[in-house]
């Protein structure tokens, strides 16, 4: 039914022109942001060759999936956020999505930073506490910032990273953070595949590293 991309940087798009071609979708939704990712581009030619909706991410957005999973769009807003020389901030205006299964809430923040988060804790702060996190900007120390965490109060939070990263993610900082909340925490990058069965009421984790 959807097919949601965060911002364009080549981590978060590179496999998105194989699933298009692979999985029949009837809407994509991309914050529209300024880039000269080549993948980017040959995913808006995919796009437009199998005739798929197009719709941009933005505040207020919201799509219903069947009986029981809502999505309602919390970031960008028009007033996209700029670098010093004008172009859009990537990590800043990526798609941040709360995703409702029946009673089980999920926020999906891609690669949002301080800024974001800082603008999402003040105009959205009714609409961020949700039971599970996905850790925004793969546990960067500019990204999950106290005063974020503290309004989205997850169970639990998933940390999609690569093993042994150049950038030293998770930081130690956050995974401070949410130890400190009490929150349950899987990392792609120990963890393996997370795989989160929800029924409506409740969820269940498992991973490929067998981890409980």
């Amino acid at each position: 039914d959807l097919a949601v991309l965060s911002h364009p940087h080549q981590d978060h798009v590179c496999g998105l022109p194989e699933l298009l071609r692979s999985i029949p979708v009837e809407r994509y939704v991309d914050p529209g942001l300024e880039t000269t990712n080549q993948t980017y581009a040959e995913s808006l030619e995919v796009v437009d060759d199998l005739g798929i909706d197009v719709e941009v991410a933005r505040v207020g957005r919201s799509y219903t999936l069947g009986e029981h999973v809502e999505i309602e769009l919390l970031w960008p807003t028009d007033d996209l956020l700029l670098e010093a020389d004008g172009s859009h901030r990537l990590n800043d205006n990526s798609t941040v999505a709360r995703i409702d299964v029946e009673n089980v809430s999920i926020l999906l923040t891609g690669d949002a930073e301080r800024d974001a988060e800082a603008a999402l804790t003040e105009t959205h702060a009714g609409d961020l506490d949700v039971d599970i996190l996905q850790v925004g900007h793969h546990g960067s120390s500019t990204s999950t910032q106290e005063s974020f965490l503290n309004r989205v109060d997850p169970e639990i939070a998933v940390i999609p990273v690569g093993l042994d990263n150049q950038y030293g993610h998770p930081h130690r900082d956050v995974m401070q953070r949410l130890r400190a909340h009490d929150v349950d925490v899987y990392r792609t990058d120990v963890d393996g595949t997370v795989i989160i069965h929800i029924d409506g009421e409740s969820w269940d984790v498992t991973t490929s590293a067998g981890t409980p």
